[in-house]
Parts: C-alpha cells; structure tokens; sequence
C-alpha cells in the first residue's frame, strides 16, 4: 500500500498566524479531539526555521464543501489495518447478534487483536494475517454505511457493521481532555482527533493563505513532537501547545458543509509515523 504523497514539496511548521475565530467556531461545531499525527516526510522536514510570522485573512480563505472524491482523498492518507482471515476475509467478531468488523488506526493494536485471536484457538488463526488499507477505502462504504465499495485486496462482507478504532492511548487521552467523553463521543465509538491554533504547515503554493496547512492529528504525542520541535526554532512560544480536541465524524462533517472561516482544502490528516511504516512493509503474521 502506498499513500499519497503531497506533490513533493518541501513542509514545515510555521507559528503566529492571524485566524482569530477558527477553533472557537470549529469548537461549537463539535471540533472537540484528535487532528491527526505526523507523517514520515513531514518528520523529516521539521529542522529548519519556523517560517516567518504571517497574517492570514479568514475571510479570504472563507471554503466552499469539498466534495466527497475530496474528502476520500484526505482520508487516503491515513493507513488502517485489520485482521486477515486465513482463508482471505476481513475478519468481523460476532457477539451475539451483533457482527462487527474493525479497522485499527494503529498497526500495534491490529497486531495484539490477532494475538489475542491466536490465544483462543491457534489451530483456527495460525495463518491469519494483518491487512492494511486506506481510510478513504472503507470510511464511506463501509463505517458509514453511505455507497458502495469499490475494491479491497480481500473479502469483505458488507452487511456487517465496521468500526474506526483508535489506540487505548488515545481513548485514555481522550478521556482525560474531553468532558464527557466516555458518556457521549467514545461512546458512540468516535475516534479522538487532535490539533491547536498555533501549529501549521507551509507546502507549496503562490501566498501564505495558499501554501497554508493546518494538521489533523491522529495521535497526541505527534502533535506535541510538532511543538517541541518547533519551540526549539522559537523558545519564545509557551512551552506546551493550546491542545484542541474533535472527532474524525465532526472533522469529517466540517469538511462536507464549509462555511469556515478557513477553506476545508487547507485540514489534512496526519497518521502516525508507525502506521505509514507498517502500510509501507505490507501484509504480516502478528
């Protein structure tokens, strides 16, 4: 599995951007977790300068609703990986009339489910494997029940319900920043998503508003890297970054209406720098 790459160019972070208003409106929105986590190349890419401070009119960057081949894209970039039947199939677990198959944002947690099935009956599971996918691939067809699957590497069966799950690191923080998550969010089986004000990336592009990328990290210690990395450029900012948390489903829906003060186009999902790795070496046996 190969994720797509952002044109080439070069990233980095970049600090004091002008957007007064965002995250208070995203917040009421129901942005409460979870921006995503960084990736390979943009890890490699955070040792130099901070770029220079710049200010961004929000209103200039007032988005339209990407469509949803934009929003798949997006999702692309994050890798999901679930438990391979030996036979061929996207294991789901049945418990009592309920069948669910998962998608595990994290290889390691794919990894101790198989363990675990292993555990149980080792005759049955020997030659299962970890399968990994697109986030794009599955998250409309199939979490969300809204079209068809396309294609996918391996049997899938569709009438069962299916599941994004984060990390027990990431449910643990969750619970811990965000008020009542275990009553309303987590229970809903949403999965965290987390960012901040002052963190951005710099791509390509002709102006600071166009070059502009804010980050939607999966994991919270990505996000948290991304501040010390960039405080050691910049030792006048606060030593810990102002965390904001949301959902995948409230960030995914914020992509789907627009009207921020800040274009859609310019969120990214950022996956864990273990999950891009894992993708890239392919199919294993826990």
């Amino acid at each position: 599995m190969k994720l797509d790459e952002e044109d080439g160019g070069t990233k980095k972070l970049i600090t004091g951007i002008a957007i007064s208003g965002l995250l208070t409106l995203v917040y009421l929105r129901g942005f409460f977790a979870d921006m995503g986590s960084i990736s390979q190349q943009i890890a490699a890419n955070l040792k130099g300068e901070p770029a220079q401070m710049q200010n961004v009119n929000p209103r200039a960057q007032m988005g339209q609703a990407l469509s949803r081949a934009e929003i798949t894209r997006k999702l692309d970039q994050v890798p999901v990986f679930y438990v391979v039947t030996s036979d061929g199939r996207v294991n789901i677990d049945q418990s009592g009339d309920r069948r669910m198959g998962r998608f595990f944002l994290e290889p390691s947690e794919a990894t101790q489910a198989l363990e675990d099935l292993k555990m149980s009956d080792y005759i049955q599971w020997k030659d299962a494997f970890i399968g990994a996918a697109r986030l794009g691939d599955v998250y409309f067809p199939l979490v969300k029940k809204e079209g068809k699957l396309k294609s996918f590497p391996y049997y899938v069966d569709t009438s069962a319900a299916f599941a994004v799950v984060p990390s027990n690191k990431e449910l643990a923080n969750a619970q811990k920043r965000i008020p009542n998550w275990s009553e309303g969010p987590g229970k809903a089986g949403e999965v965290p998503i987390w960012g901040t004000q002052s963190l951005a990336f710099e791509g390509d592009g002709d102006s600071p508003t166009s070059r502009l990328r804010i980050p939607l990290f999966i994991r919270l210690e990505d996000l948290e890297e991304s501040w010390r990395r960039l405080k050691a450029e910049s030792p006048t900012l606060p030593d810990k970054p102002d965390v904001r948390a949301s959902t995948l489903g409230s960030s995914v829906e914020m992509l789907e209406e627009g009207g921020t003060p800040l274009s859609p186009k310019v969120f990214e999902f950022f996956p864990s720098p273990d999950a891009i790795q894992k993708a890239s070496d392919g199919p294993s046996a826990a």
